[in-house]
């Protein structure tokens, strides 16, 4: 089985467990953890929001800072890595912070504090580096939701 969850304290904390396949779980290694077990590297981070899609895992901080996991292109679109603890995300502008963020089967977006949507795909089939999607209207985005392959935008 694949399938992995991720949870959210109240305080902040983030939990995984079940399939640790690529590091997806956080905890520095690829094992099965049959009970909801911290991620300590993120224990001292407070986490405001959290997504996962099959391969990998992210996480917001309150201070807007994206954190991924697992296999995840973090740095380059075309640099692949599994990444058994999480790490900061360094493929987006550097004076950026984010209100908001989703993963989907090979993609990630995220909404930065102007309320602008960032979109880029690691996938091999269908590379395409970070794009901030200004063309919608007069619109304010407020909400993303991924699946496999697409991302949802609600304004």
């Amino acid at each position: 089985e694949h399938t992995h969850i991720l949870a959210l304290t109240s305080n902040g904390k983030v939990y995984s467990w079940l399939s640790g396949e690529n590091g997806k779980l956080g905890h520095g290694d690829t094992e099965f953890q049959q009970q909801p077990k911290l991620i300590s590297a993120l224990a001292n981070i407070p986490i405001k929001s959290i997504t996962c899609a099959p391969e990998n895992s992210a996480a917001l901080s309150d201070s807007g800072q994206v954190y991924v996991w697992g296999k995840v292109a973090s740095s380059s679109i075309t640099e692949v890595k599994k990444l058994l603890l999480p790490t900061l995300l360094t493929i987006l502008p550097p004076y950026k912070t984010f209100k908001y963020i989703t993963l989907g089967e090979g993609h990630m977006a995220t909404i930065d504090e102007d309320n602008k949507v960032w979109i880029w795909a690691w996938h091999p089939e269908y590379q395409q580096p970070p794009t901030n999607i200004e063309d919608i209207g007069k619109s304010t985005a407020i909400q993303l939701c991924s699946g496999p392959h697409f991302t949802s935008l609600l304004t």
